[in-house]
């Protein structure tokens, strides 16, 4: 690994640290009653990490083990994007769906 130590110790404590950040720059977590009834949680909770490299590795184009090869903070900073992109998104529709609710009454 690039700019690692053996047996990855240096990834390790990079993506602890990364951790512990991305709590607070993420958006919220919480899953909608219709994102549970269609399996989101589940899918995270069955692959975990492995959900998060195959979205960003179909994001971008490449293979799971070209997206492993990235550094740490390339990796956080693209699943910080999509994070953001995929939270903009669900409250654009959200309000939309409330304005169209209200020009139909």
């Amino acid at each position: 690994m690039p700019g690692g130590h053996v047996g990855g110790v240096f990834f390790s404590s990079k993506v602890s640290g990364y951790a512990v950040r991305i709590v607070d720059e993420l958006p919220s977590q919480g899953y909608t009653s219709e994102e549970e009834q269609a399996g989101f949680k589940q899918i995270n909770e069955t692959f975990g990490f492995y959900a998060t490299l195959d979205t960003i590795a179909r994001y971008v184009g490449q293979s799971d083990k070209e997206v492993l090869k990235w550094s740490v903070n390339e990796f956080y900073n693209k699943l910080k994007l999509l994070s953001w992109r995929a939270h903009a998104q669900k409250e654009y529709h959200r309000i939309m769906n409330s304005q169209n609710n209200q020009s139909n009454l």
